[in-house]
């Protein structure tokens, strides 16, 4: 019983001393939920080729892209091009965001991170794949948040 005492008398002190302690309120600003985007091609190609299109939206209020690719060949070669939306096409003076080409002389991983700081970021992104005479894989994600 003397334990049981003598515990309660050593714990009993920090929880007064604890209760004693202010806590500042903090006001914490109440946002829209931020809408994010994903985008994932996959195509393992024996022998063939093709050329494709995709889009991906980036909208309003996302702040950072992020593209990330891989692949590898065995013959023939992979293209794959990240075209800017057609407003910062216009500032940059350019059409392409980023040019990937993935060929039998390494497999290749790569991945970007790009901040949106503004609205000319926003729109349709287009990515253009082309293969030509491929043995191989590539895969693409890109996202936006």
């Amino acid at each position: 019983m003397k334990n049981f005492l003598i515990i309660i008398f050593l714990i009993t002190p920090l929880f007064t001393q604890a209760q004693k302690l202010k806590v500042k309120e903090k006001e914490v600003p109440v946002t829209q939920a931020q809408e994010s985007s994903n985008l994932s091609l996959r195509k393992i190609f024996k022998n063939e080729s093709a050329t494709s299109d995709f889009t991906f939206e980036v909208g309003p209020g996302q702040k950072r892209l992020r593209v990330s690719a891989q692949g590898s060949c065995d013959q023939g070669t992979i293209e794959i091009i990240v075209f800017w939306p057609s407003e910062i096409a216009k500032i940059k003076d350019q059409t392409h965001y980023k040019m990937l080409k993935i060929n039998s002389a390494a497999d290749v991983s790569r991945s970007y991170v790009l901040k949106l700081d503004n609205e000319d970021y926003q729109g349709t992104w287009r990515i253009m794949i082309n293969a030509r005479d491929v043995i191989g894989n590539y895969q693409l994600e890109m996202s936006a948040n």
